[in-house]
């Protein structure tokens, strides 16, 4: 009944500590009290020999490390190369603070839950702060925050002051329009407490950034302080990025300028520039010239539909689309060819889902023999929406922050094939931070690697739903918040599942939630024949999974008449587990 686990192998396990945050405690020992276990790391201890009575596996297969894992050594980290230094407000060394540390929390609707690593600082009051010091030269700071909503929602809008070694640089325009959701899923901006771990009111937190007039060099202290007229009743304070924004890239070789004539686009964003960088992007078609958008902002109001263009900007720091429905679209059914867009960045305000509208996903459509690169991507409803068929595309070195539904979708709605994600970084998505969509066609060759996805609001850090075959693996996936792991496979579409699929050499850290509607934690990596049985060979190896708040790997089925088969497990570390290192309830 087991075999489906039975090339489990040199795996290793350390089981030195249970994770004892208050929440997470309390759950535990309830679990333990109904599986008849006293403490909860007995418990994850007798769930390992259960598991290992039922496979028949021996001891020598399965590594049990009570002092610490071993780790596996990789040519290259796990996670996205990204461009600057990432400092948590808790964890990272030179922090400093007069504040209130929060968490860590496993709880839905806890604000420290969908903290990166569940712990941030609250600022409460004149003169707290909270300073970074610099450990590389940066001339550009993005932090990661939360302030309240206001009392009839809608969010509110309030400065808080930022320093560099004791001189006032700025006021930080803080804002929770594009945050707090409340009710039942798809959500809504009307505020209510709801039912506790299941409704209650969540999607906390939002991105600001700044560039500083010059570069400041390692050892410079950056601070941010409560001061006189910085009113907001709180401020959270999870993240700071450090980095250094290079110069802005000047106009390509034979390209159209937009903001000249006869296109005249606003670079001010005062007026609408929607119908000037439409005509500029038809012009470049026609004409095989690159259209360049200088540094400067552009207000639309209407998608950009591309097909067989280039579209560069002076990079994502300067030049900037906003606006409504902030979005390069590509064609359905037969796909635009030949979209190549890098160097800008896609400010949307979408503050609540609503999936009748299509025109608010950042990249959306069907695009093949296409590549969209460094671009930054926020308060989008999608990062990018991929509707097949596609061949062909590349999304790379995107930056997804503080969405309201997924970070990056593939919908099979035909064929996809040969699809490359690759060193993005995601954040705060409000739905999986990578999904494949196999919904109504297969998807073959699709590479997911060397990303990063942190704090999906729901459902996964990566899934695959239905029939695809896909490389996921040199990935960094981090504090899954509700309703799932950080990796799924699953029938969802379709009868069954029969392609391969690898999960190797990710890291996983925190990985796996409580579901309300099953009233269960889900596992880090997880198994969910929902529609069909799974019978693809999943080779799953290298990979770490750290402090897993359930189990490490969980297959899960509420119909027991579908199975799963073919998965091996080869030469992963698994270090804290809250329940149990291997959960099976399915035949296979």
């Amino acid at each position: 009944m087991f075999s489906v686990m039975r090339a489990l192998r040199n795996t290793y396990v350390s089981m030195r500590r249970p994770l004892l945050t208050p929440p997470l405690l309390a759950r535990q020992r309830m679990i333990a009290e109904k599986k008849g276990f006293s403490h909860p790391i007995v418990s994850a201890r007798r769930a390992y020999h259960r598991f290992n009575l039922l496979t028949g596996l021996s001891l020598s297969l399965i590594w049990i490390a009570m002092f610490g894992g071993f780790p596996l050594a990789h040519a290259q980290a796990p996670g996205a190369p990204v461009p600057f230094v990432l400092q948590n407000a808790v964890t990272s060394p030179g922090v400093s603070t007069n504040g209130t540390i929060i968490g860590p929390s496993y709880y839905f609707g806890d604000l420290a839950t969908e903290a990166n690593g569940r712990q941030a600082v609250l600022l409460a009051g004149q003169h707290q702060y909270i300073s970074f010091t610099l450990t590389a030269p940066a001339n550009a700071v993005t932090i990661h925050y939360a302030i309240p909503d206001a009392p009839a929602g809608g969010g509110i809008t309030e400065p808080l002051s930022l320093y560099a070694n004791g001189t006032f640089a700025t006021s930080l325009s803080l804002t929770s329009a594009y945050s707090w959701l409340y009710g039942l899923y798809t959500y809504t901006k009307t505020p209510g407490l709801g039912m506790p771990g299941a409704y209650a009111p969540h999607d906390f937190y939002d991105d600001v950034r700044y560039k500083f007039p010059s570069t400041l060099p390692a050892g410079t202290v950056i601070k941010l302080q409560v001061d006189t007229g910085d009113n907001s009743p709180w401020y959270i304070i999870n993240t700071a990025s450090f980095e250094v924004v290079p110069a802005p890239i000047p106009a390509p070789a034979n390209s159209i300028n937009v903001t000249q004539a006869p296109y005249n686009a606003d670079s001010t964003g005062a007026t609408d520039s929607t119908t000037a960088l439409t005509n500029a992007i038809n012009a470049a078609e026609t004409s095989g010239q690159t259209v360049y958008i200088p540094a400067g902002t552009y207000t639309i109001s209407a998608l950009l539909y591309c097909k067989k263009v280039t579209i560069e900007g002076a990079g994502e720091w300067y030049t900037v689309i906003t606006g409504s429905d902030v979005e390069f679209g590509g064609q359905i059914g037969v796909p635009s060819t030949n979209v190549n867009i890098s160097n800008l960045a896609l400010f949307g305000n979408v503050a609540v889902r609503n999936d009748g509208d299509g025109n608010v996903n950042g990249i959306n459509g069907g695009f093949t023999n296409s590549t969209f690169s460094n671009i930054w991507i926020q308060n989008t409803k999608v990062g990018a929406w991929i509707v097949g068929p596609v061949n062909n595309l590349t999304l790379t070195n995107l930056r997804i922050l503080d969405l309201k539904a997924d970070g990056i979708n593939f919908d099979a709605n035909g064929i996809m094939s040969n699809g490359n994600i690759t060193n993005n970084y995601i954040q705060n998505s409000q739905d999986d931070g990578i999904a494949l969509w196999c919904q109504d066609a297969q998807e073959t060759g699709i590479v997911i690697d060397h990303n990063t996805v942190l704090s999906p609001g729901l459902a996964n850090n990566v899934a695959v739903y239905g029939p695809g075959a896909a490389s996921i693996t040199n990935n960094l996936l981090e504090d899954t918040v509700t309703r799932g792991g950080c990796v799924q496979e699953g029938t969802r579409y379709g009868p069954s599942t029969t392609l391969p699929i690898t999960i190797e050499n990710n890291q996983l850290e925190r990985c796996g939630q409580f579901d309300p509607g099953w009233d269960y934690g889900v596992g880090a990596i997880w198994f969910y024949p929902q529609t069909g049985s799974i019978s693809a060979p999943v080779t799953i190896s290298g990979n770490t999974i750290i402090d897993s708040p359930y189990s490490a790997y969980m297959f899960l089925n509420q119909n027991q008449s579908y199975d799963v088969t073919g998965v091996s497990v080869d030469g992963d570390t698994v270090t804290n587990v809250g329940t149990y290192v291997v959960d099976t309830e399915i035949p296979g």
